[in-house]
């Protein structure tokens, strides 16, 4: 879809609609622009698909997926590497009706900490996927704060390290 069809879209079928929308899935960079599509509105949202996002839009995802209080399903995938993955775990983790969430942010050739994502909090996620590698040592502390996780997919790490 081009860009000037889905602004025709948008104005005519989305915004008038904005309050029954329960799924959305972006596939294209120009419908990240948060003057374009602002997810803030849509209050039934339940299901949201970020594909090929780019990381220097995350952090405004992130912020309106706080206003969204029945979004229950989140997919992201970005384009390029993301840096430092904690804080996005970390908000992610937070939201109260996630039940389902997958998360592909950039290669998986680094490891990510996400034993202290909740901060002692208890996730409501059910389903959680995420395509990094997380070392086993942070897996215990991990599982304490997800006492809902009934499926659990990731690269887990147990290798040791050799010091000379």
């Amino acid at each position: 879809m081009s860009s000037s069809s889905f602004d025709s879209y948008n104005r005519d079928m989305i915004i008038p609609n904005q309050q029954r929308i329960h799924s959305i899935e972006i596939l294209n960079s120009f419908m990240y622009d948060d003057e374009i599509l602002s997810l803030s509105n849509k209050i039934s949202l339940r299901t949201l698909i970020v594909e090929n996002i780019e990381r220097n839009r995350i952090k405004y995802l992130l912020n309106q997926l706080t206003s969204l209080s029945y979004l229950s399903s989140l997919t992201i995938s970005t384009v390029d590497r993301v840096e430092n993955k904690f804080p996005i775990y970390q908000q992610i983790f937070h939201l109260l009706s996630l039940r389902y969430c997958r998360l592909s942010l950039g290669d998986n050739q680094h490891y990510s900490n996400i034993s202290s994502c909740t901060n002692n909090k208890q996730s409501s996620i059910e389903h959680l996927v995420i395509d990094d590698k997380i070392k086993c040592s942070e897996l215990n502390d991990f599982l304490s704060n997800h006492p809902q996780l009934r499926r659990l997919s990731l690269n887990l790490y147990c290798g040791f390290q050799y010091t000379q």
